[in-house]
């Protein structure tokens, strides 16, 4: 922001007109103006300048079709009306949600309700941008890996790509210019690197794909979800996969604030569908869709392929029992991210917990501007400025501040908090203190599908 060089004594806000400059120097100082608070009352002659100056200001600003958001102190919310929130939510069904919800809904209660209660959207654009290319590649390996024709793996997945690309929406997408063509000659190269992960995974066996969920909590909230990819490793553990065009990681303090749940979601996917108990399962993974771009004079030539390598790698959570058999393979299983059963079963029973929580709040129809702060002064949830008029200098106390413990130990810690959560809830549920805080594990798969086959 611009602001005008004043004498000392002066008003802050008196200036003369060569101070001006131009419109934008006016447009700052203006907003300087009504975004503080006046400690002295403005004497008439100053009056007179910025009423001036605010005329001219608005009549520019017209000209160009610009418009100056009000800066407003009070961000604070109403309760939905209860005849919305029925028709939303109906009482009688289950509340509907999924890790992707969830994740929303503690990354800012207000942008859950803009997109799940009032069902807004971003403009689509007609170049293809982050979600298309995701869903590119997505389909792309759901070719290659449900391929049991015996051609090597590099002819189907070249044929995989091929039938990709002569699909309608993929055709028109990355057809549409130059621009849309090389975005397509990029996905494939990134195809073609990823694909040596899946081609070299000899250690696991792929139990299904687009494998969809539908789990009941509590006979009152509905999880729904699709996972990429299950695998099945030779002594029978399930795991699971999840495609991403970005760079992911579990991050055990993102998962405790409520704002990674999806792996752990989808072991309980894989717990409750398969019937199987936490010392079953081998962990929960994502795999970067990636062309890795390396530095040679970082690595040098004789490290470059290796390091090629390392950068496509599994990274999630793995349970610690089942780490002998993924051991050489592209797995990352540093100590920070394997886990014992009791432990597993910890993170399973607090993200149920995320869920019944959430599911309070969404069905009592309050939903507050909170975006999350990791440090209590600079925001990083989504603040959806344009409709909330949320700024952090003004409105920081409305903020959720995230939990946030010292590197050292920390996964231990939060395990510890969560466990003792768990203590905490189940003595309030044995004295009908808080019912709605039970996570007794009641959870039940959906019907299974045809075939016998699970959803």
């Amino acid at each position: 922001m611009v602001f005008l060089w004043l004498k000392r004594g002066r008003n802050r806000f008196e200036a003369k007109g060569d101070q001006i400059g131009n419109y934008k120097d006016l447009l700052s100082t203006v907003i300087a103006l009504n975004s503080s608070h006046l400690d002295a009352d403005l004497d008439k002659e100053t009056q007179t300048f910025w009423s001036v100056a605010v005329r001219y200001l608005r009549k520019r600003l017209d000209k160009d079709q610009v418009l100056i958001p009000n800066v407003i102190d009070d961000v604070t919310t109403t309760k939905v009306d209860d005849q919305v929130m029925q028709l939303v939510f109906p009482g009688k069904e289950p509340l509907k949600l999924s890790a992707s919800a969830l994740t929303t809904f503690y990354n800012n209660q207000y942008l859950y309700f803009l997109r799940y209660v009032l069902g807004l959207e971003e403009l689509e654009s007609i170049h293809p941008d982050a979600r298309h290319h995701g869903t590119y590649l997505h389909r792309v390996f759901e070719r290659v890996m449900g391929d049991s024709s015996s051609e090597n793996f590099d002819d189907k997945l070249e044929k995989a790509i091929a039938q990709t690309n002569q699909e309608q929406p993929f055709e028109l997408l990355y057809t549409e210019d130059q621009e849309s063509r090389l975005s397509r000659q990029i996905l494939e190269d990134i195809a073609r690197s990823t694909a040596s992960v899946l081609r070299d995974n000899a250690a696991v066996k792929v139990e299904r794909e687009e494998a969809k969920f539908d789990l009941l909590l509590a006979n009152s909230i509905k999880i729904t979800g699709i996972i990429d990819r299950v695998d099945r490793l030779t002594d029978g553990a399930l795991g699971v996969v999840d495609y991403k065009s970005g760079k992911n990681v579990f991050d055990i303090q993102k998962f405790y604030n409520g704002l990674s749940p999806q792996l752990v979601t989808y072991l309980e996917a894989l717990r409750q569908t398969y019937k199987v108990d936490a010392d079953q399962l081998f962990g929960a993974m994502y795999l970067h869709m990636q062309d890795p771009q390396l530095n040679l004079a970082q690595f040098g030539l004789d490290k470059l392929a290796a390091q090629a390598h390392k950068e496509l790698t599994y990274k999630g959570l793995f349970v610690a029992s089942e780490t002998e058999h993924l051991t050489g393979g592209n797995y990352d299983l540093q100590k920070t991210v394997t886990y014992d059963k009791e432990d597993l079963e910890t993170l399973l029973d607090y993200n149920i917990k995320l869920f019944t929580s959430a599911a309070e709040v969404i069905r009592s129809g309050n939903f507050a501007v909170n975006p999350y702060t990791e440090d209590g002064k600079s925001v990083q949830g989504d603040q959806i400025k344009s409709i909330t008029h949320f700024e952090a200098d003004r409105h920081m106390g409305q903020a959720r501040k995230l939990l946030r413990l010292p590197s050292k130990g920390k996964k231990e810690a939060y395990l510890e908090l969560m466990a003792k959560d768990e203590e905490d809830n189940q003595m309030q549920v044995a004295e009908k203190a808080i019912p709605f805080l039970v996570t007794d594990q009641a959870v039940t798969a959906d019907k299974k599908g045809p075939g016998g086959q699970p959803c």
